[in-house]
């Protein structure tokens, strides 16, 4: 699984600095709000390792609500299972 490149919400093209290349929008923000979404998404991954399945849901949740993303919803779908919640882990895995 492939994550899609961030884009700038004004041109659409994909960014990895601060300011569009294509239209010199301030990215700053948004790399921001990728870059706490992704500090989650690692925590989670460390509870699940240290058997804190919803500690990992937690953080994984939270982690969506800033960046939306198919390896978050696999993995609020392995802290799902962990936790015995298997519909809602299925549901996950289908939007992934």
């Amino acid at each position: 699984m492939t994550p899609a490149p961030l884009r700038c919400p004004t041109c659409r093209a994909p960014f990895r600095a601060a300011l569009c290349g294509r239209c010199g929008a301030d990215l700053a923000p948004l790399i921001a709000i990728a870059t706490a979404a992704h500090a989650r998404r690692e925590r989670a991954r460390l509870a699940l390792a240290a058997g804190d399945a919803a500690e990992a849901q937690r953080l994984v949740l939270e982690a969506r609500q800033l960046h939306d993303t198919g390896r978050g919803r696999a993995l609020e779908a392995i802290a799902a299972v962990a936790l015995g919640q298997r519909d809602e882990s299925l549901r996950l895995l289908r939007m992934s």
